[in-house]
């Protein structure tokens, strides 16, 4: 089950992960942490309640399989043509 965004930092070592209700609240958390991290390339995903990390893709396959998506959200995205990728008001 997804339970919360996330957002991946590449950084030289090691890689973070940060979490929280919506993707700006981690990107908030790291400026607020450290100027570099700021400028780190960002990956927005999701965190699974075994801690894993699934970028947005991964996340809408994995969240879809669960019934985590309401019917309506999927038909709002193929109406749009949006594409297969999870944003976090599709959960919440």
């Amino acid at each position: 089950m997804i339970i919360c965004a996330a957002m991946k930092l590449q950084l030289p070592d090691p890689e973070l992960v940060l979490c929280g209700v919506r993707h700006g609240d981690c990107i908030k958390t790291t400026t607020q942490l450290n100027a570099k991290w700021a400028e780190a390339k960002h990956i927005p995903g999701f965190v699974t309640h075994t801690g894993e990390f699934l970028d947005r893709g991964q996340a809408w396959a994995y969240a879809l399989q669960n019934g985590q998506i309401p019917v309506t959200v999927q038909w709002f995205h193929e109406d749009n043509g949006w594409p297969a990728e999870l944003v976090s008001e599709d959960l919440w």
